[in-house]
């Protein structure tokens, strides 16, 4: 049964308002003013936070059939391992509030991958010392100017250019910029998280069968984080470890993958991407070390596209199975080099601490914290904690 509009604003509000309780710190003022917006975005897309239940996540990976085998009926696959068991109390988060709070505090946050030159920009986090003289196109002019006299008339004219436009530098420090980037909206910020350069990203060259080669541009791949773009959920390694997995549709400007050969006269194709997700997860959830918290081992991203290479030439086919292997891992080592900042990882573990303090003070009468995390793990769409409560 889906909630109501009202219990799911309601839903919001308080997911947000455990979320900055369980930071140090307060939340900013624009809190409210950025819960309407969430708030409105979630009323042209109700159902954008269902939980997927877990018909739609991930089963255990299984070994295909051997072709060579006899034909005959096969054994069902073993049960999975029993859930473990518990040692204190049991708190259950539903995927619907992991969608909520994760939504909520990323709303704003863009996702951009460019080598085109097309996107905005962020700094890149480095300096350049650059200098300039500011009098050189007008002395310039003048000295031509100076150069058709002859005689006394030159070489006043010249002295009077040197007083007059003094051959003088000027030297100052500039933020060098970038167009690839993890850019964190204002309530992420708020609470510490950082942009993220992706400084490593550039044109893709590759030699290829024949003169010259070919280089390969991203053409603004992007996303801006919100409720028609993104969707948070559980899901589970086998046998019970649980995941957050946040998942980003992106964008491009056309054609994604505009192409050219060095060498003249010789042409190459563009390439189309579509249905483009980044899928960022946080693997391993489980206690933080001093048990007070919930903690992930690490962040890990896995990005999903399609594309058509019919028509393809084939002295060019490898060279694009190739640069879908450049543009994965691109995409995958940054995203995960975003989450993975001390920063970042502190922001997500107080979110995922938030939202499981909502489910604790609605679940337990007279719950007051947590004393101690024993583990989590997933089960049916849930994340389930047992701890002790203080």
């Amino acid at each position: 049964m889906k909630p109501s509009s009202q219990s799911a604003r309601c839903l919001l509000l308080c997911l947000v308002g455990a979320f900055a309780a369980a930071c140090a710190g307060e939340v900013p003022a624009d809190i409210e003013a950025l819960e309407t917006e969430a708030g409105a975005l979630r009323a042209k897309d109700p159902e954008g936070a269902a939980d997927p239940g877990p018909a739609e996540l991930p089963d255990p990976i299984v070994s295909a059939p051997d072709p060579d085998a006899p034909d005959r009926p096969r054994p069902p696959p073993p049960p999975p391992p029993p859930l473990p068991r518990p040692q204190g109390k049991v708190v259950r988060v539903s995927s619907a509030a992991l969608d909520s709070m994760m939504v909520t505090l990323l709303t704003g946050s863009r996702l951009v991958v460019d080598t085109t030159k097309k996107s905005p920009t962020i700094p890149n986090g480095e300096q350049v010392y650059i200098c300039h003289y500011p009098n050189a196109e007008a002395r310039a002019a003048e000295q031509a100017e100076c150069m058709r006299m002859a005689g006394a008339a030159r070489a006043q004219c010249l002295r009077m250019m040197n007083e007059t436009f003094p051959n003088i530098k000027t030297c100052q420090w500039v933020a060098k910029t970038t167009h690839s980037y993890l850019d964190f909206g204002p309530l992420a910020e708020s609470h510490g998280a950082v942009d993220v350069p992706f400084n490593n990203i550039q044109t893709i060259e590759r030699d290829t069968r024949g003169p010259g080669g070919i280089e390969v541009d991203i053409h603004n791949v992007r996303t801006t984080v919100g409720y028609g773009t993104t969707r948070a959920y559980f899901t589970r390694r086998f046998p019970h470890v649980a995941n957050a997995v946040v998942r980003l549709e992106l964008s491009s400007n056309n054609p994604t993958l505009p192409c050219r050969h060095t060498t003249p006269g010789l042409g190459c194709p563009d390439i189309e991407l579509r249905e483009m997700v980044v899928f960022a997860s946080l693997s391993g959830i489980g206690p933080s070390e001093d048990g007070t918290e919930l903690d992930f081992v690490a962040p890990e991203a896995v990005f999903t596209f399609r594309r058509n290479l019919n028509n393809i030439p084939d002295w060019l086919l490898t060279t694009f199975v190739d640069v879908d292997s450049i543009i994965r891992n691109n995409v995958e080592r940054n995203v995960e080099k975003a989450l993975g900042t001390d920063r970042a990882r502190t922001v997500l573990r107080k979110a995922m601490t938030g939202i499981a303090t909502v489910a604790a003070r609605n679940q337990i009468p007279g719950w007051q914290g947590w004393k101690k995390i024993h583990a989590a793990w997933y089960d049916r769409g849930d994340l389930v904690i047992d701890h002790d409560p203080l």
